[in-house]
């Protein structure tokens, strides 16, 4: 038990198992689930980074969208998230066309 008194009930996939559930996401899908899974970056984040927020060596999180599809001035911990580009994801960045950078 934890001490709020609950029993943790969750376990997380190994990288290794990530890789075989990936293995059955649609090519056309795979790179928001590739950048979600690099950066931990809730669903409503990752569909509100703009095109004006990537640069070279980071991009920036600072508005997400909603259920809705409107767009929010701030992230759920209303702070801006600055994320490098990693080499994990730099593919992701280099599909966009135009592209990002």
């Amino acid at each position: 038990m934890d001490e709020g008194g609950f029993k943790e009930c969750h376990q997380w996939l190994t990288g290794e198992e990530q890789d075989k559930v990936f293995q059955f996401i649609p090519q056309k899908d795979l790179p928001v689930f590739e950048f979600m899974r690099h950066y931990g970056c809730r669903v409503n984040e990752t569909i509100g980074l703009l095109r004006e927020n990537v640069f070279e060596d980071y991009s920036v999180i600072s508005s997400i969208l909603d259920f809705r599809g409107d767009r929010r001035a701030s992230t759920k911990t209303k702070h801006v998230k600055v994320l490098p580009i990693i080499a994990e994801i730099k593919w992701i960045i280099d599909l966009v066309d135009p592209p990002f950078i």
